[in-house]
């Protein structure tokens, strides 16, 4: 009899000791923070900065030989294609602007190095402010292909030398349109 009369305090007494059901959680309020990038990549070199990737991005920077032209080139990579991030010196010498192709995007070591036939248009970043345009690429072996690429020229607001003045943002054979290349530039490109 002892033991039947255990049993229902043993009950009792793990009936006491469950948890309570948890509350239910609160409506879920919009974040008034910015949309923040999975990893944020540094580029060093004669111009450091930042660059915010996406989620499939990676970045891949190539490494100059001393005095070679361009003095930076690094790209992201993605699924939609490629953006070159690129920066001349003074002394680099300008040739292509007027018809780039075959994997020559133009050398602008600033923005007056942009052909005047193209239309340009401004924005603010946080590297410097920018000039944006667009310009026609081509791409031949057996057979030609053409693009419209949009072009960012940074003028950099804190240069590390006098020798680069500019970073250039070439949306490669058109991988953004220049509404993508520009929101790139001026959320994704961090001192």
């Amino acid at each position: 009899m002892r033991r039947a009369a255990l049993l229902p305090l043993v009950l009792v007494a793990l009936a006491g000791c469950r948890a309570p059901a948890p509350a239910p959680a609160p409506a879920a309020k919009p974040d008034p923070r910015p949309i923040t990038s999975p990893s944020v990549a540094p580029v060093d070199g004669p111009v450091p900065f930042h660059v915010h990737l996406d989620a499939g991005e990676r970045l891949s920077t190539s490494s100059p030989r001393a005095g070679a032209c361009p003095a930076l080139s690094t790209r992201i990579i993605g699924r939609d294609g490629n953006v070159l991030i690129a920066a001349y010196g003074a002394d680099c010498p300008v040739s292509g602007n007027g018809s780039p192709g075959n994997g020559r995007h133009g050398v602008y070591r600033t923005s007056a190095d942009i052909p005047s036939s193209r239309t340009t248009t401004s924005a603010t970043t946080p590297l410097g402010d920018a000039t944006l345009f667009e310009q026609p690429y081509y791409e031949c072996t057996n057979s030609c292909q053409h693009y419209t690429e949009p072009v960012a020229v940074i003028a950099l607001s804190a240069p590390a030398g006098q020798a680069i003045r500019a970073l250039v943002v070439v949306a490669e054979r058109g991988s953004l349109d220049l509404a993508g290349l520009q929101a790139l530039v001026t959320r994704r490109l961090t001192p």
